[in-house]
């Protein structure tokens, strides 16, 4: 970018990454949240939450490739929630949190599901 002819470098948000401490990646963490969790529900999801010890959320994904065949269906619906997860972790309590797709999520378009994350990451900060 240019300002008055002067080179300006683009501004780095600060915790934009989702970064591996972000992530709940191990099978013993996600059966942890299974257990024990709380549930709430959108349209073709459904997120399990369980409060951690941790400095921030976590996020799991479950697509199964059972209810999504095809691999650009599930890399579609991991990139939006991973997205939406992005841009509202600091408002959310810490929670470790899977997000469980069901069939009719593709049934909705992105800025329907992005809306139904939106709502759902709302009603978890009412848990806190």
């Amino acid at each position: 970018m240019s300002l008055d002819g002067q080179q300006v470098a683009p501004v780095a948000v600060q915790n934009s990454k989702f970064s591996k401490q972000f992530k709940l990646l191990k099978p013993a963490e996600f059966d942890k949240v299974f257990a024990g969790s709380s549930k709430v529900g959108g349209p073709g999801f459904t997120l399990f939450f369980i409060k951690n010890e941790l400095s921030s959320a976590r996020l799991g994904l479950s697509v199964p490739k059972r209810a999504f065949t095809r691999a650009v269906d599930r890399n579609h619906i991991k990139r939006l929630v991973r997205e939406s997860f992005r841009q509202n972790r600091e408002a959310l309590p810490h929670f470790d949190v899977i997000f469980l797709a069901r069939k009719g999520v593709l049934d909705k378009s992105s800025n329907v599901l992005s809306g139904s994350l939106q709502r759902a990451w709302q009603r978890l900060q009412d848990y806190a």
